[in-house]
């Protein structure tokens, strides 16, 4: 139960049900990403491989009261890990040329080494959201109902 401000009664709401739909949209935007790791996402403001990254920070950080210990430790040190590999090795580069213009560079190495270990976070979280029957629901396991 909660105060509701509007007219000072008593309301209702499932948590739960908002959880999901978080972790609804950020597996949605995982897939999404996908596709094109490579292609910058207006309406995310940024690449591919970032919305990936991103989403999967999300998803561990929804599910990260539920893990145990060593869950939270191997979570963060992958997070960390990739964090300090983008910092180092920037995957997308933007520079003016001598006419003025903005040349975007795509360093395809660093970007083939991110993608396996970014592939790597994102099914962590994927098994650490099932193992704490925090996944989207299917018909034989219905996640948080």
């Amino acid at each position: 139960m909660s105060y509701n401000s509007d007219n000072g009664s008593l309301s209702e709401f499932n948590e739960a049900s908002f959880k999901m739909g978080r972790i609804g949209s950020i597996q949605e935007n995982l897939n999404y990403a996908r596709l094109q790791p490579l292609s910058f996402f207006p309406e995310f403001n940024c690449y591919g491989y970032l919305l990936s990254f991103n989403s999967a920070v999300s998803g561990l950080e929804e599910v990260f009261p539920h893990l145990k210990k060593e869950e939270k430790e191997n979570g963060n040190k992958i997070r960390e890990a990739l964090e300090e590999f983008m910092e180092k090795y920037p995957i997308v580069t933007a520079r003016r040329t001598i006419n003025g213009k903005t040349k975007v560079f795509i360093d395809l190495v660093a970007f083939k080494v991110f993608k396996k270990e970014l592939t790597v976070f994102e099914q962590t979280v994927r098994i650490f959201l099932k193992e704490h029957k925090m996944d989207t629901p299917t018909q034989e396991a219905q996640g948080l109902f």
